[in-house]
């Protein structure tokens, strides 16, 4: 989809996936969260985090989010640098690779952010609490963001799996 704004110097760029927590196995819970973190983790080409420092050098900020059926990955950047950050995310989603040790200690993150968006605020409980009691047995009834006890027994082989599977190029989809 293009929409053009002629008075903007800027262009944001959006690659969404056909994929969240509602496809994820119930004992995965916060699988699709936890890849969409991975994601920022290096390809072949680039080191983790050199993703976001090409995006910063080429004048942007890129964030990425999680929802129920699908994840987002997007950039604001100069328009005369949209064709640095496609390349940089058409590598990021045909190299994408990730060491073991960013493996771990990247869900050591997504715990940390579960503890304070979710476990520390009243409506992150409140919200957990309902979505699961409303939607009862569908896969809508857990967490985006996962259960701690599925976030602590992830494997890279699991992980991995669910990646090939839905990140691919017949997968996108526009919101």
């Amino acid at each position: 989809y293009l929409v053009p704004v002629k008075n903007a110097p800027t262009v944001t760029t959006m690659v969404a996936y056909r994929v969240g927590s509602a496809d994820e196995e119930k004992d995965q819970t916060g699988l699709s969260h936890y890849l969409e973190h991975l994601m920022f983790k290096g390809t072949k080409t680039l080191i983790p985090g050199q993703f976001s420092k090409e995006v910063a050098r080429n004048g942007g900020r890129e964030n990425a989010f999680t929802g129920k059926d699908y994840t987002g990955y997007y950039q604001q950047i100069p328009a005369n640098r949209l064709a640095d950050v496609m390349r940089l995310e058409a590598d990021r989603f045909a190299n994408n690779q990730w060491a073991d040790a960013e493996f771990a200690k990247e869900i050591e993150v997504v715990k940390e952010e579960r503890r304070l968006r979710t476990e520390s605020t009243p409506t992150g409980v409140f919200q957990e609490q309902f979505d699961s009691m409303f939607w009862m047995s569908s896969p809508y009834s857990w967490p985006v963001i996962g259960w701690t006890s599925d976030l602590n027994s992830y494997t890279m082989d699991e992980a991995m799996k669910y990646w090939n599977t839905y990140y691919r190029p017949n997968n996108l989809v526009g919101i």
